[in-house]
């Protein structure tokens, strides 16, 4: 099968894709920019059966949070790498942003603004890695100077992933509509279950030490197996959005 790759940025098994002005069978689209808002992330995370922040947009945040909370405001719905967001106070986020989307801002150490620890699980076609980012200079895990990869390693395959999550737990099926994808989550300083507050269908994988567990190869090689169960090119939903 002959693929196309379809992108705005480069990774490191982008040689293995045919030339762009080859005849192919498939067309792998892979935007760095999403194309799904961040509260419709927020949905399909909750959907999946995975935790997610209180969102709303800055003027409907419920009356019980208190103004000086610090919440996350969302200036570009549509960014993923930590860009398109910074942090205010609710009160704050209400006078200036009252129209945008805002989560509640999960402190992941005693000292959020400039130390903060995230986990991303990662799926490369039925393989599943799980990273650890960490800043020690911003309130952003995997954006800025000090944002480094500390951790990473390859977890159970999606289907033995799936049956130890327990039936009903965990539901991939929107997923799967994409070779590669990845969810963020936070883990809050008083150690209660991870949160989901990110989901990207096109994760940049070159930098992160993947490259050290999953030679350029196979990670083609997935994605050629992903596409030979499908008919499709791309999600139809993602489809529809990019049209609009």
């Amino acid at each position: 099968m002959k693929i196309k790759l379809v992108s705005d940025y480069r990774d490191y098994y982008d040689h293995w894709f045919e030339g762009a002005h080859s005849q192919c069978d498939r067309s792998y689209v892979r935007l760095a920019k999403g194309w799904m808002s961040k509260f419709g992330q927020f949905v399909k995370l909750d959907d999946a059966g995975w935790t997610t922040p209180l969102i709303s947009k800055a003027c409907r945040f419920p009356d019980w949070v208190d103004r000086d909370a610090l919440v996350v405001v969302y200036i570009d719905d549509f960014c993923h790498r930590g860009e398109g967001k910074i942090v205010m106070t609710l009160g704050e986020a209400i006078s200036t942003y009252p129209e945008k989307d805002c989560s509640a801002f999960i402190r992941t150490t005693d000292d959020p603004l400039r130390h903060a620890i995230s986990r991303r699980l990662l799926c490369i076609g039925d393989r599943l890695f799980w990273l650890t980012y960490e800043s020690k200079g911003g309130w952003r895990s995997n954006y800025g100077p000090t944002a480094e990869v500390t951790n990473v390693g390859e977890t159970l395959c999606k289907p033995a992933y799936l049956a130890e999550a327990g039936p009903g737990e965990h539901d991939f099926s929107f997923l799967n509509q994409f070779p590669l994808w990845a969810v963020d989550f936070v883990e809050p300083a008083n150690k209660t279950r991870l949160m989901a507050i990110d989901l990207n269908t096109a994760p940049g994988l070159r930098g992160t030490g993947i490259e050290d567990l999953i030679k350029p190869k196979e990670v083609f090689t997935e994605i050629t197996r992903w596409f030979a169960f499908r008919r499709v090119n791309v999600a139809p939903e993602y489809e529809e959005a990019r049209t609009q």
